[in-house]
């Protein structure tokens, strides 16, 4: 899940803050159900939902499932984890069988910052989205994940380092790899790992972890 709001651009303070505020409103089941869609890079379906926060500012962001489904933000990551581990454990068991073929190759960005305001490093993404747009999401450093950071426009992000509001220290690159496996009832997924080799084409037991 990629948290995104109707006003983008947030510090990464009141990101947070307004991310406690939906976990309240979540547990208190108050919210909007918008529409549910497949993902695009095999993870689960998503479903989108509408918050309107204590200042009347309207949110949206989507979900990896149905919040009706759960009493409490915990219990709701406790459920994408199950998940998650399943999910992972079927693409290990196919990729380790060689049941898997090679999609695309990315190259990913990364600028490793500093907030002078608040002394913190970022990490910033850049993400070509299906529109041609390109999106920053920025996250804490370290992060192994891109999810839960703030979003805003590539272009905004290089404009911040500009007008030093933003300092960049370091420019990091990896690929990532698109996979298609074929699972053992038959169906297929995708997944994407980051390394300096792709997979060996007969699969093992050690093969890296699905994202």
């Amino acid at each position: 899940m990629i948290a995104t709001s109707d006003a983008p651009g947030l510090t990464q303070e009141a990101a947070q803050r307004k991310w406690e505020e939906v976990k309240a409103l979540i547990a208190r089941r108050q919210y909007e159900f918008v529409k549910a869609f497949p993902s695009s890079d095999g993870q689960p379906q998503q479903y989108v939902y509408r918050f309107r926060l204590a200042d009347g500012e309207p949110f949206s962001t989507n979900f990896d499932c149905r919040l009706e489904e759960v009493n409490s933000w915990e219990e709701y990551e406790a459920r994408v984890a199950r998940q998650r581990q399943e999910r992972f454990a079927a693409i290990r068991k196919a990729v380790a069988q060689g049941r898997f073929r090679l999609l695309d190759v990315d190259i990913l960005l990364s600028h490793i910052c500093l907030d002078p305001a608040s002394g913190r490093k970022l990490v910033v993404r850049r993400i070509p989205m299906p529109d041609k747009t390109v999106i920053a999401l920025i996250t804490t450093y370290p992060s192994s994940e891109a999810k839960g950071g703030t979003e805003t426009s590539w272009q905004d992000h290089l404009r911040t380092i500009a007008e030093g509001k933003r300092l960049l220290l370091d420019i990091e690159t990896v690929r990532h790899y698109k996979y298609e496996v074929t699972l053992h009832d038959g169906s297929t997924t995708l997944f994407n790992y980051g390394g300096d080799k792709p997979l060996p084409a007969q699969g093992n037991s050690a093969s890296p972890a699905a994202r």
